[in-house]
């Protein structure tokens, strides 16, 4: 029987160290890679690395400033690790409570030594300490871009596209944990599940404004979830799920995801669609691998995965589907609390580009789409000219017609915006990430 590894035969600061020095990666396929690696690590210490990570990636931008302020050496100048060892001691002294000051001085001070630079360890112990005495966090009140450590550039177009109010709901909520959100396969008994699941130690609640909707806490693993395996239910967040939602209010009896990964809305799609069949295609053979490997331990046989370009039009799929689902590459800026090293990853430019890979991607889409049939458009992002901006322009170069989706949404997402055929939903606003769903018809 394999041992457990405790929290005395691992540094867990060190651990946190590697993982965010990891390179060119999202932080989360670090993590899950760092914990494969060492298997043994028991929760605490795994919930204690994951928090620094986290924290010290959410919080980088504040943990620089902070440290800007009391270092003649400018950060681009510092070594790596010795940044790294900076911002992970200022951010336990600054936001982890839990942690006594002299304990996250001195275990920074020893990462820096133990990466044999001890001739710096001088350095990293003036200013961690000099932090520790200050409130130099105190005075970020009038500027949200430090206060929720987001690139200024996300800040000011937050504040121009909804007001300073929304906006500083949606920064903050993208600090915020997201949960872990269970989409509950048809036939399963949502109070029963719940009850199961917090029989095996996890905390799980039904969501109130919508069916079929668990919220998970503290679930140890689902790779040993009876529930899980057993494919009645799978993980999903409300956002997402309203595209099945939608879908379901819909006649299709022949369904294209066109760029399916994850895969979540694709497998929804044909577990509510009575007599639908489903095509998903991706451009990536690993990610059909795990939508294939979902479909069976959801038991969905009326899905067919293929690898395929969606910027190429296919002219054998051409008028051949009742419904296209386009939930199409995007910036991101919704899900900012999942993905938290995201929003340094992403540029103004990249909006244009998206912007310019979604028209290309849903011209192909509208050929796809038989006479009275309908586009599902859905991206994951709040940015006017990935979302209205890109529907409003399609709808005038082609013969499709915005179809209204308030009788298709549970009550709490009927925005005024709803009955003209589109939603926009936004993080820390509505009860969900940020997402943006709008329906459209062909007309011939």
């Amino acid at each position: 029987m394999k041992k457990t590894q405790s929290a005395s035969d691992i540094n867990e600061r060190e651990a946190a160290l590697d993982i965010l020095m990891s390179g060119d990666v999202f932080l989360n396929e670090a993590i899950d890679a760092f914990f494969e690696k060492h298997p043994g690590i028991d929760k605490r210490s795994r919930a204690f690395i994951e928090a620094l990570c986290v924290g010290v990636t959410e919080r980088r931008l504040t943990l620089d400033h902070i440290i800007s302020g009391f270092s003649t050496v400018k950060l681009k100048k510092m070594k790596p690790v010795v940044l790294w060892a900076l911002r992970l001691g200022v951010y336990q002294l600054k936001y982890m409570d839990l942690v006594p000051p002299s304990a996250a001085v001195n275990e920074s001070v020893k990462l820096v030594k133990k990466r044999g630079l001890a001739g710096l360890s001088g350095f990293v112990n003036a200013i961690l300490r000099k932090v520790s005495a200050s409130d130099v966090d105190a005075g970020f009140d009038g500027d949200l871009s430090l206060r929720y450590s987001t690139p200024e550039w996300i800040a000011d177009l937050f504040v121009k596209t909804y007001g300073e109010e929304m906006a500083e709901k949606m920064l903050s909520a993208s600090l915020e944990k997201a949960p872990l959100t269970a989409r509950v396969c048809p036939g399963v008994n949502v109070t029963a599940l719940a009850e199961e699941l917090a029989s095996e130690g996890a905390k799980a609640h039904p969501f109130e404004c919508m069916e079929g909707v668990i919220f998970i806490d503290s679930l140890s693993s689902l790779n040993t979830c009876t529930a899980f395996l057993e494919g009645r239910f799978t993980i999903q967040d409300v956002s997402s799920q309203l595209v099945g939602y939608i879908a379901s209010h819909i006649s299709a009896k022949t369904v294209l995801d066109i760029c399916a990964a994850p895969g979540g809305k694709a497998l929804h799609a044909a577990q509510v669609l009575e007599g639908s069949h489903v095509l998903a295609r991706d451009i990536s053979e690993k990610k059909l691998s795990r939508i294939r490997e979902n479909a069976k331990r959801l038991g969905c046989e009326n899905i067919t995965l293929e690898k395929f370009d969606a910027t190429v039009f296919d002219e054998k799929s051409a008028d051949a589907f009742d419904l296209v689902i386009a939930d199409l590459p995007c910036s991101g800026l919704g899900v900012m609390g999942r993905k938290c090293d995201l929003k340094y990853r992403v540029s103004p430019e990249d909006i244009e580009s998206l912007a310019a890979l979604q028209k290309t991607i849903l011209e192909n889409a509208a050929r796809y789409v038989k006479a009275g049939g309908y586009i599902l458009y859905s991206t994951c992002t709040v940015t006017e000219a990935e979302n209205v901006k890109q529907v409003e322009n399609f709808l005038k170069e082609h013969s499709f017609e915005s179809v209204p989706i308030d009788d298709k949404l549970p009550e709490v997402f009927r925005h005024e915006s709803a009955a003209s055929g589109y939603v926009q939903l936004l993080q820390g606003v509505d009860p969900c990430d940020g997402f943006f769903i709008a329906l459209m018809k062909r007309l011939s």
